[in-house]
C-alpha cells in the first residue's frame, strides 16, 4: 500500500518507496506517472537516457538518476517512478525555499507568502495557497509546479530588465562644417545625439549614443553634393565624414553571453535552447584544472560547440594560492585552452579562490602573496593572447577591494563579480557581472567594459569574414 514516510512525529511529503507491495499501488500511481511524464515533456528539470531519467538537483547542475526497469516487472516499475516522484518533490521544495529566502519576488508578509499576479492589468500581489500533500494524487507537485513557473517567469523578467538597464546622459550637440569649392556651397552637417533608449533600432556610438535619423539625412545629401564637388581637400572630409559614420553603424552590439553551469554536459537539447536564445558566445565551465574529469567534461562541451559552430570562452575556477601552485595551474590552462579551435572567442574569466580569500581576510600577508598569484596568472593568459577578466563573489571583493585600498593598488585586471538575482542591488549599475541563476541552465555574462567587448565582436567579426573567404 502507498503510505507516507515518517520521521519522528513528523510526516514528510513523501511517498515511502519501501511499502509498495500490490498491484493496487500500480494503479494509484497512475496519476503521479501521468504528472511525470508531462514534466518530461516539458524538459524543465527531468530528462530521459535510454531507461534512465534524470531529475535535476536543486541549486546545482547535477542530476539524480533512476533507472526504470521493464513494465512487466510491475513491483520494482512502480518503485522506480515512485522514486522519480519523491526526487521532483525534492527539487520543487528546494527551489521554492531558495526563493523564499530570497524574500524578493515571494516575499513575507502579515497575511502570509504572497507573489505578484496581474489581473486587468493591474499588477498586485496575491497570498499564496501552498498546496496540500496526498498520497494517490499528484495534486501537491502541480500546485508547487505552478507556484515555481510564476516565481521563474517574474525573475527571468526581472533579470532581462537588469540586462537592458542603460543611464542615461546629458551630451553636447558637436558639428563638422565643410568650407566650399568651386562655388559649391555645402550644408553645415550637425550630428545630433541623445541617450539610448533601445538598442534594437538606430545606429549606436562607442560611448552609448544613437546618431538621429536627421543627421543621417543630411549626410546622405552631402554625399550627393560630392559628385558636384572637385576639389580635393572637399572629398578628403567627405571621405572622412562617411568613413566615421560606417564605424558608428558597426561599433557595439550588446554581446549575449551565457555560462554553463559548474559541471553540466551539453547536449542536443542545450545547443537547441542557446540558437534558440541568439547566444553569441558560450562560456564554458572548467571547475578545477587540476583533475582530469573536470577538463574532460570542459573538453567535450567545447568540442559539441565547435561542431554547431557557436563562439565559445571559458570560466575557470582557479585554485593556486601560492607561486608553485599557480605554475602548475598556468601550465595546465595554457594546454588547456590549446585545444580550442577558431570559434574561441578568446574570453578567458579566471575565478579566484573566493574560500581562500575569505577564510585569510585577517592575514594581509597571506592576501598580499594571493593577489599576486592570480594577478601572476592573469598576465601570462593575457600575455598568450587572451581577452582577461578576474572574477570573484561580492564578499571576496570587499575583502580584496579593502586591502587594494590600505595598500594603494588596484586590480590588475578587469573583474566581473558573482552575484545571484537577490544580490544585484548590491552591485555597481557600471560593473560587469555574471548573474548566477540557479533555476536556469545557463548564467547571464554581462561584460560592461567597453574595450572588452568590442575586442571580442571584433575577433568574431574578422573569424567570420574569414570563413567566407
Amino acid at each position: 500500500m502507498i503510505v507516507q514516510e515518517k520521521q519522528g512525529a513528523t510526516l514528510l511529503n513523501r511517498i515511502d518507496v519501501q511499502k509498495i507491495d500490490s498491484f493496487d499501488d500500480f494503479r494509484r500511481a497512475g496519476d503521479l506517472i501521468g504528472w511525470i511524464d508531462s514534466q518530461l515533456k516539458a524538459g524543465k528539470f527531468l530528462k530521459t537516457r535510454g531507461r534512465e531519467v534524470l531529475v535535476r538537483v536543486s541549486n546545482s547542475s547535477s542530476f539524480n538518476i533512476v533507472t526504470i526497469p521493464r513494465k512487466e516487472e510491475y513491483i520494482e516499475y512502480i518503485k522506480a517512478w515512485i522514486r522519480v516522484y519523491n526526487m521532483c518533490l525534492d527539487y520543487l521544495e528546494r527551489s521554492l525555499n531558495t526563493a523564499c529566502l530570497e524574500n524578493k519576488i515571494i516575499k513575507r508578509e502579515s497575511t502570509g507568502w504572497t507573489i505578484p499576479v496581474e489581473e486587468n492589468m493591474i499588477v498586485q500581489r496575491m497570498v499564496i495557497q501552498w498546496p496540500k500533500f496526498n498520497v494517490a494524487t499528484a495534486d501537491y507537485a502541480k500546485g508547487l509546479d505552478k507556484i515555481l513557473d510564476r516565481y521563474n517567469e517574474l525573475k527571468n523578467k526581472l533579470i532581462q530588465s537588469f540586462k537592458n538597464r542603460e543611464v542615461g546622459v546629458s551630451v553636447k550637440k558637436s558639428s563638422v562644417m565643410l568650407s566650399p569649392a568651386n562655388h559649391v556651397s555645402l550644408p553645415k552637417v550637425e550630428l545630433k545625439t541623445e541617450p539610448v533608449v533601445s538598442l534594437e533600432k538606430g545606429v549606436t556610438t562607442n560611448d552609448g549614443y544613437r546618431v538621429s535619423s536627421d543627421s543621417q539625412n543630411k549626410l546622405s545629401q552631402v554625399v550627393n553634393l560630392e559628385e558636384k564637388a572637385y576639389n580635393p581637400e572637399i572629398k578628403q572630409a567627405i571621405k572622412t565624414e562617411m568613413q566615421s559614420t560606417k564605424t558608428l553603424k558597426e561599433s557595439d552590439k550588446t554581446l549575449f553571453i551565457q555560462k554553463v553551469s559548474d559541471g553540466a554536459i551539453l547536449d542536443n537539447s542545450d545547443m537547441v535552447a542557446l540558437r534558440k536564445q541568439n547566444t553569441d558566445i558560450v562560456v564554458l565551465t572548467c571547475q578545477d584544472v587540476n583533475r582530469f574529469r573536470d577538463e574532460d567534461v570542459f573538453v567535450r562541451n567545447a568540442a559539441r560547440c565547435q561542431s554547431e559552430s557557436f563562439n565559445t570562452g571559458a570560466f575557470i575556477y582557479g585554485k593556486a594560492t601560492d607561486d608553485h601552485m599557480g605554475a602548475i595551474e598556468l601550465k595546465r590552462i595554457l594546454k588547456m585552452l590549446e585545444k580550442f579551435s577558431n570559434n574561441f572567442s578568446g574570453l578567458v574569466i579566471y575565478s579566484i579562490d573566493n574560500e581562500y580569500a575569505q577564510k585569510n581576510k585577517n592575514s594581509d600577508l597571506k592576501l598580499l602573496d594571493f593577489i599576486n598569484v592570480y594577478n601572476a596568472i592573469a598576465r601570462a593568459l593575457s600575455q598568450a593572447g587572451y581577452n582577461v577578466m578576474l572574477s570573484m563573489d561580492l564578499v571576496s571583493a570587499e575583502i580584496i577591494g579593502d586591502i587594494n585600498r590600505r595598500y594603494n593598488m588596484q586590480n590588475e585586471y578587469e573583474v566581473i563579480y558573482m552575484a545571484v538575482v537577490r544580490d544585484m542591488d548590491s552591485v555597481n549599475s557600471n560593473a560587469s557581472v555574471i548573474i548566477v541563476d540557479p533555476g536556469n541552465d545557463y548564467d547571464i555574462v554581462n561584460i560592461k567594459n567597453k574595450e572588452i567587448s568590442n575586442q571580442l565582436s571584433s575577433k568574431m567579426s574578422d573569424r567570420s569574414l574569414a570563413k567566407v573567404v
